[in-house]
């Protein structure tokens, strides 16, 4: 029995370092989705124009796209704004709408995408019937670039809750399931 205690004492540090090691290197967030929703807010924060800074329902961009479509809609009441489509339909494209800002003492000669940013309060179309082929369709409007950061950056602390909640919880049963183990074998004995 003293194994098993040692074992569940060794468990909490251990989840911990596994746990950390496994969000440092990423591999919580590509097994959630997370990185490909952050690669997908890359390239709607890029100043770099069209086509990088549309993300399509297509093969190219799929999971990107997917992953910030699912933590938009969400979060985002879409069937209000549907309304004013001729068809309701799911988003074919996600785009930032507004002209990016100039940085001021950039030089010239630098490349597009690191003489102009995008502020935090530029909106996030979804664009309905658009195609990388042809473009066209209709778009509303459904949140800021602020707000997909914002709600990444809440996935990611509620993650951490979450796992550590669990975590202690199973700890916790297996404690007590060992110490009623421990205790009826000494009343057995005694």
């Amino acid at each position: 029995m003293t194994l098993t205690l040692l074992m569940l004492f060794l468990a909490p540090p251990i989840i911990a370092v596994a746990y950390a090691l496994l969000e440092h290197g990423g591999v919580l967030d590509q097994l959630f989705g997370r990185k490909a929703a952050q690669e997908g807010l890359l390239r709607l924060k890029s100043t770099a124009g069209y086509p990088v800074s549309i993300l399509y329902d297509d093969a190219a961009d799929q999971p990107m796209f997917n992953a910030l479509e699912r933590r938009i809609s969400k979060r985002v009441p879409i069937e209000a704004t549907k309304g004013s489509l001729r068809k309701p339909a799911k988003p074919t494209c996600i785009t930032i709408v507004g002209k990016a800002i100039p940085i001021k003492g950039v030089p010239e000669q630098w490349p597009q995408e690191l003489r102009f940013s995008y502020f935090p309060n530029h909106s996030i179309l979804y664009g309905f019937g658009a195609t990388r082929a042809k473009g066209g369709g209709q778009a509303i409007r459904v949140c800021t670039l602020g707000e997909i950061e914002k709600w990444l950056a809440e996935e990611k602390e509620a993650r951490k809750h979450w796992v550590g909640a669990v975590a202690l919880g199973l700890i916790s049963i297996a404690f007590i399931v060992v110490r009623s183990g421990v205790t009826s074998q000494l009343c057995g004995q005694g």
